[in-house]
């Protein structure tokens, strides 16, 4: 952290000498914005995250519409603002990250990374203003942007098994509000892909996992065709990732509410397992 800090300093100090009006000063109220944005991303102190809003709204007001720039600046801003809302939950915050987010996306980027990056963000940004607020409109959204997200990123990106499960998320979302079923069916091909991509040991693949099995409950709810060869092959998977997971006695409780749909008796056993007993 120290590299950082001391970015922090010495970027603060070329800010200073900088005179507004320099064509150079936004540049480097971004860059700064940036800066404390990552540090914000290591040590969670909302006073970066609050430096970083600052000084990138700084940015973006002394940036012409249109010029080079002004959609990663808007890009960066809106980042931030969706960082604070996941630290705060408060809502006026994720309001602001869709308004720059979108308005970023009015403008040309230099390259189809950027877009793929804008789109999985401002997708992620109408998914949680949906789970907050329940408004249909906003999971459209969700759902739009990051199937383009999908569409023009590569298996080898890294964000990509995250987007891919929260797009299954959101399908599964869909199909609980509207009851389609090739929603269901989506959404289950997006978390297998998910999973698939997410090696083993990685932090993240227990909850994918889990994500997984909910989707797939939530079509036998609908169906009443639980006991599947997919299930069965993703039951030891699961036992797998949440054998060392410190949630598994409330994952193991889940489990056991929907066994008690089927009354299998082996399965009854698995969940015990599951819970470490």
């Amino acid at each position: 952290m120290d590299d950082i800090t001391k970015a922090i300093e010495w970027m603060n100090q070329v800010l200073s000498l900088t005179p507004d009006g320099h064509l150079d000063r936004p540049a480097r109220l971004n860059n700064l914005g940036s800066t404390y944005q990552r540090r914000f991303h290591c040590l969670g102190e909302l006073e970066d995250i609050n430096m970083a809003i600052h000084h990138q709204t700084a940015a973006v007001s002394t940036t012409s519409s249109g010029q080079t720039g002004d959609a990663a600046r808007r890009s960066n801003l809106g980042n931030s603002y969706y960082s604070r809302f996941k630290l705060s939950g408060d809502l006026a915050d994720l309001d602001k990250a869709l308004t720059y987010q979108s308005q970023a996306l009015a403008f040309p980027f230099d390259g189809r990374s950027d877009r793929v990056e804008l789109t999985i963000n401002l997708g992620a940004s109408f998914q949680d203003r949906f789970e907050r607020l329940g408004d249909l409109e906003d999971l459209e959204k969700a759902i739009e942007y990051q199937v383009e997200a999908v569409n023009l990123s590569t298996d080898d990106h890294t964000r990509r098994p995250a987007l891919l499960t929260n797009l299954g998320v959101a399908f599964e979302r869909r199909f609980r509000r509207l009851g389609r079923l090739d929603d269901i069916d989506t959404a289950l091909e997006y978390q297998n892909k998910a999973v698939t991509l997410t090696s083993d040991g990685h932090s993240d693949k227990a909850s994918r996992l889990d994500n997984l099995g909910v989707s797939y409950r939530t079509r036998f709810e609908r169906l009443g065709s639980l006991w599947d060869d997919n299930i069965l092959k993703l039951r030891p998977k699961v036992y797998d990732a949440f054998y060392n997971n410190q949630n598994r006695i409330f994952i193991a409780f889940s489990m056991y509410c929907g066994i008690l749909q089927v009354y299998r008796m082996a399965d009854f056993q698995y969940v015990l397992r599951i819970a470490g007993y």
